[in-house]
């Protein structure tokens, strides 16, 4: 059962509710002052601007000089500015932007724009940003209605993949102004990654291990929603050295059956953590039930002891954690490569 995007917002923002009734009350107190940054010139290379590029929608936008105010329309993107210590220049983020915690700060703080599909476009307008940057899971209609060159310049990335966010990283630099920041940040991600993919060296002559990511487990032990092909989560799982039974018949994301997934025969599963304590404890109780559940307990990965639980966070952005995804997913199904002397 493949998602939509409308679905795959749907499934972003479970268990994830916060009100945005009192934003226009809120949006005045954050408008920013006239030079309120340091920023007050360009401090791009020259020759920088004017930018011109092409956004993953396809639309070419000109940018005359460098962004001083942005706001963030994805929580990836968020991430990303931040990674590249330029968090300052935020002036607003989603509904759904947890991390890292001055962004969570700035939401609570009234700085929010509502949801990613539908946003509070009267605040953006408002505030008057420089430049505003999102995902696809925004549609194009949004960023054509707060288009406003050359005052505000819309942008929107698309990353399903590791190779996606590091080149979003990079255009996301340029249309900053800031290319040395984006070209740090990459290195530190590509040479983290690359410590991973050493250790799995050990482990290429084996056969790829049927394995599968699971959000979670629901209440009636039925498997939660899993990355398919063309997904970020199913990349990294490939480049684990492992077979990703999800991506076997579907892309994007979607949720096998318990029949589908006793008959894929899963070697490791891996289940991503709850968030609060009262999720974490019954996520345990849950797959504490499975070796005695007449279906689960014919998957060899549940026979074996081969249910590993993830880490929440770093599995909900397509940002730079991602790395801290790979090396979660690399150890969970071929743990002996990372032990001690190997």
């Amino acid at each position: 059962m493949a998602l939509s995007k409308k679905e795959k917002v749907t499934v972003f923002v479970v268990g994830f509710v916060i009100g945005t009734a009192a934003l226009t009350l809120v949006y005045p107190l954050i408008k920013p002052q006239e030079n309120a940054h340091p920023w007050r010139e360009q401090t791009a290379a020259e020759g920088s601007f004017p930018y011109t590029f092409t956004d993953d929608y396809g639309r070419e936008l000109t940018l005359n000089r460098q962004p001083r105010h942005y706001i963030s329309l994805a929580p990836s993107i968020t991430e990303i500015i931040y990674a590249m210590g330029l968090g300052d220049h935020i002036m607003a983020v989603t509904d759904f932007d947890e991390y890292p915690a001055e962004a969570k700060s700035l939401r609570e703080r009234g700085g929010t724009v509502g949801s990613l599909n539908t946003p509070n476009q009267e605040m953006m307008l408002a505030l008057q940003p420089d430049v505003i940057i999102g995902s696809d899971l925004t549609p194009i209609t949004i960023y054509q209605q707060l288009q406003d060159p050359p005052r505000t310049v819309t942008v929107a990335f698309s990353h399903d993949s590791y190779e996606d966010v590091i080149k979003d990283i990079k255009q996301i630099s340029l249309v900053l102004g800031t290319p040395g920041r984006g070209l740090e940040l990459v290195h530190e991600l590509e040479a983290k990654h690359d410590q991973i993919a050493q250790r799995l060296e050990s482990v290429e002559d084996e056969p790829k291990r049927k394995a599968i990511v699971l959000y979670g487990i629901e209440e009636n032990l039925l498997p939660g929603f899993s990355p398919g092909k063309d997904t970020w989560v199913g990349d990294l799982l490939e480049q684990s050295h492992a077979e990703n039974i999800a991506g076997a018949s579907k892309s994007g994301w979607g949720q096998l059956g318990l029949e589908g997934l006793l008959a894929a025969q899963p070697e490791v599963i891996l289940v991503t953590d709850g968030r609060t304590p009262e999720e974490k404890q019954q996520l345990r109780e849950r797959l504490n039930k499975l070796a005695a559940h007449p279906v689960w307990s014919q998957m060899p990965a549940v026979r074996n002891s081969r249910v590993v639980i993830l880490p929440a966070g770093v599995f909900s952005i397509a940002g730079p954690r991602m790395v801290e995804a790979y090396e979660a997913l690399a150890r969970g199904v071929w743990p002996e490569a990372f032990r001690s002397g190997s």
